[in-house]
């Protein structure tokens, strides 16, 4: 078991070196994709960069603050409280 634990230490270890590099900008959009840090569009899958970013969620549209992105059908979309955000300048 000992073995396996250092095996999976040394992937994430891997992981965390490659997620540093794209942060930094020392790899390209499409390795980043190949090496599944980041989605189709650019964003990362990293439940601590959501979390970060849930803190200060602002509609570009309209300014309003205090938003949360949540997911619904496969989707993110921005809610007010428990409500989707109604943007009044879309």
């Amino acid at each position: 078991m000992g073995d396996m634990a250092d095996f999976e230490l040394d992937n994430v270890m891997d992981m965390e070196e490659l997620r540093s590099d794209w942060r930094e900008g020392k790899m390209s959009y499409e390795d980043a994709y190949n090496e599944g840090i980041i989605d189709e569009l650019g964003y990362e899958d990293d439940e601590s960069v959501r979390n970060h970013r849930q803190k200060n969620v602002t509609c570009n549209n309209c300014g309003k603050t205090r938003l949360r992105w949540k997911q619904v059908n496969g989707k993110w979309r921005l809610f007010e409280k428990n409500k989707p955000h109604r943007c009044p300048k879309i």
